[in-house]
């Protein structure tokens, strides 16, 4: 079993999406909106990413701003379809 990459939040952040709606675009410029935030929230749940994209995108989600910032988001929509 191999063991996942260390990133630095950087590294994560500058990784490129290689599909979807999002294709060739870095894992930060799509964080930067809460609808970013909310797709990178769907691709972390799926079990068909891996690699250096299920880390990167798991570990820009996990960084203590980006959590806040998701939460609101997540919160927002759910509001938003009250």
């Amino acid at each position: 079993m191999s063991e996942a990459k260390v990133m630095t939040f950087d590294e994560a952040a500058g990784e490129v999406i290689p599909f979807g709606p999002h294709k060739g675009k870095k894992v930060v410029e799509i964080g930067s909106t809460d609808e970013g935030l909310i797709y990178l929230d769907w691709v972390r749940g799926q079990d068909w990413t891996h690699g250096n994209i299920n880390t990167a995108v798991k570990f820009f989600l996990d960084d203590p701003a980006i959590v806040d910032d998701l939460n609101k988001a997540l919160s927002e929509r759910k509001k938003a379809k009250e």
